[in-house]
């Protein structure tokens, strides 16, 4: 009985699985169908919608694929129709197994109640061993997953300890920042954590995005101070849509904050020295190229070796 009954378990799967490719075989024979109908239509090949002046081809070609889906969907529903038929002739021997297994036990049983009773109470038994068993090992796994879970969970607590320090600081950082340039519109849920981005409205926002960057690169000095240190650029941080107030406030925050990096590099237009207090060595570079031209033309010829190796790279 239990190898008829595999036996019926694998032919049905073999069944459903030949249903749904026949399912899927018709639509794409449908979906073919279709495509011929737009070729006709429209005269666009649906592989590369190019216009076609001729589409027997490309027709032809769908035809084909139409043809052998069919070929194949008949190949497969004849061996769905054997499949059905050795269900059939399985399951009729399945069920005359189990009424010559119900005529034996009744000969061979005098007393099926008790008979079944004692069935039942040894596969019961059998049950609560095996749950037992299982109770067993699992109890054993549970405790030594949680002894290996300890070290982990240590890290995990450590970095979260990290992260928390991390918000904290930055929030506090941010908070300083936001008083001192009066950036009110700034609202305390938005930096309440790192992970969170904020900007501010109209002349304040590019303060505000100096003031995101530099805290992020602060936090970097404190967590984290052995990391790799990298010029900063910052490319005309003073732009047309700031107020001059807020364009000294923002590039005086940049200098004194250079000391951060090892070098900083601040592109401005009319830029004076005498009008920020500058307590580290400062060199201004006046650029006098033509306008949209990066470099003069002498400063272009004499590195062009240069410039072409970086282009090159």
């Amino acid at each position: 009985m239990n190898n008829v009954r595999n036996k019926l378990v694998e032919l049905r799967n073999q069944l459903e699985e030949q249903n749904i490719a026949l399912a899927q075989m018709s639509k794409f024979e449908k979906k073919q169908e279709k495509e011929i109908k737009t070729i006709l239509n429209s005269k666009i090949c649906p592989e590369c919608h190019s216009v076609l002046n001729d589409t027997l081809t490309i027709r032809s070609k769908k035809y084909n694929q139409i043809d052998n889906v069919l070929n194949l969907k008949d190949t497969i529903k004849i061996e769905n129709a054997r499949i059905q038929e050795d269900i059939i002739k399985l399951e009729r021997k399945y069920s005359d197994l189990v009424n010559n297994l119900d005529e034996h036990n009744k000969k061979i049983h005098r007393n099926q109640k008790e008979i079944n009773d004692y069935t039942k109470f040894k596969g019961l038994n059998k049950l609560i061993d095996e749950i037992n068993a299982d109770l067993i090992s699992n109890n054993a796994t549970i405790a030594i997953t949680t002894e290996n879970l300890k070290p982990i969970k240590k890290e995990i607590k450590k970095v979260n300890e990290i992260i928390k320090s991390i918000d904290e600081q930055y929030f506090q950082m941010i908070e300083k920042l936001k008083i001192k340039f009066n950036l009110n519109e700034l609202e305390t849920e938005n930096y309440k954590q790192l992970s969170r981005n904020f900007c501010a409205s109209g002349s304040n926002k590019p303060l505000s995005t100096v003031i995101w960057y530099l805290t992020l690169n602060d936090l970097k000095h404190i967590f984290y101070a052995d990391g790799t240190t990298f010029p900063m650029v910052f490319d005309s941080p003073n732009n047309a849509e700031t107020d001059q107030e807020k364009k000294h406030a923002l590039v005086q925050y940049i200098l004194d904050s250079s000391n951060q990096f090892n070098q900083t590099i601040i592109s401005a237009i009319g830029f004076k020295k005498e009008d920020y207090d500058i307590e580290s060595e400062i060199k201004i570079e006046l650029l006098t190229n033509e306008k949209y031209s990066l470099l003069n033309k002498k400063a272009f010829e004499e590195n062009y070796e240069i410039l072409m190796r970086m282009n090159d790279a």
